[in-house]
């Protein structure tokens, strides 16, 4: 609650002690059972309010000793023997490379003789890529100027019929 809650609330009591004081002895009846139902209103909350603020600190207490929990770790003999077993295969994996590189050398120049000999192919066949090209980009605009007329045939024809049943209906 912020301190402007505090304020209206003292207001709004002393407000109310005015009023019933004013009044007989049954209004101090009232004044004393509307304080107690307006203490109870502001208690709950209050001790609810508490009682989060102490699960969240216990919360994050037990959060944080997991997290250190789970940061301390440490290495089986397994592990280790695995690890070791890894990095030999690594050892092998590694000379087994070196004796191959004459074989990298071959696949090198088989793959640029390839790539060479489709950039000569490409060159040969670039007018008639070029004719293609123009062709169908002619064809497609062709296309869409029909489908463009048939859109506005279909359009004026709905605009007919719709004008043919408003005659109808005179």
């Amino acid at each position: 609650m912020g301190s402007q809650d505090v304020k209206s609330t003292t207001a709004i009591r002393k407000l109310i002690a005015n009023q019933f004081s004013k009044n007989d002895g049954k209004a101090n009846a009232k004044m004393n059972e509307l304080q107690n139902s307006i203490a109870g209103m502001f208690a709950d909350p209050r001790l609810a309010s508490e009682d989060r603020k102490r699960e969240c600190g216990q919360y994050l207490e037990e959060m944080v000793l997991d997290i250190e929990a789970g940061l301390q770790v440490r290495i089986d003999p397994d592990i280790e023997e695995i690890l070791q077993a890894l990095e030999s295969r690594n050892k092998c994996v590694m000379e087994l490379g070196m004796q191959d590189k004459p074989l990298y050398g071959q696949i090198k120049q088989q793959m640029e003789a390839a790539v060479a000999e489709t950039t000569g192919s490409l060159n040969e066949h670039e007018q008639l890529r070029i004719r293609s090209r123009k062709r169908l980009l002619k064809y497609a605009k062709r296309d869409y100027r029909l489908a463009t007329e048939r859109q506005k045939l279909a359009t004026d024809a709905q605009a007919y019929i719709k004008h043919y049943k408003r005659l109808i209906v005179l």
